[in-house]
């Protein structure tokens, strides 16, 4: 695709503002591109890849449109709603982690009244 083409292109996005159902639209400007690289683990590359494939796009896009909804929703979504991919603990935090999952407590009055009501 000829420089001059490229600069014309440009990508919209389309956002919900809460209840109003008033749509937001967003141009992105898709004149520049740039190559960026990141160490990704063998996991996320394969699920990349079976995406891609799964549902023909190419994997810039599919990568593209991930970051672009991932900058979204963290500019959007106040920081306290954000769930992040991946919680790192310490070898003694994981461990009690592990031994809640398998020893759990008892669950007190007022948990068995409150699923109780449920």
């Amino acid at each position: 695709m000829s420089r001059s083409r490229l600069a014309s292109r440009r990508l919209w996005l389309v956002g919900w503002v809460d209840s109003s159902s008033r749509a937001v639209y967003i141009s992105v400007e898709m004149a520049n591109q740039t190559q960026i690289s990141a160490f990704i683990s063998e996991t996320t590359k394969s699920l990349v890849e079976e995406y891609a494939e799964n549902h023909g796009v190419k994997k810039a896009h599919l990568v593209e449109e991930a970051l672009l909804h991932h900058l979204q929703a963290l500019r959007e979504l106040p920081s306290d709603l954000v769930i992040p991919p991946r919680v790192v603990v310490g070898l003694d935090d994981g461990e009690a982690i592990v031994e809640r999952i398998e020893r759990p407590r008892k669950p007190t009055k007022a948990m068995r009244e409150l699923f109780k009501s449920r």
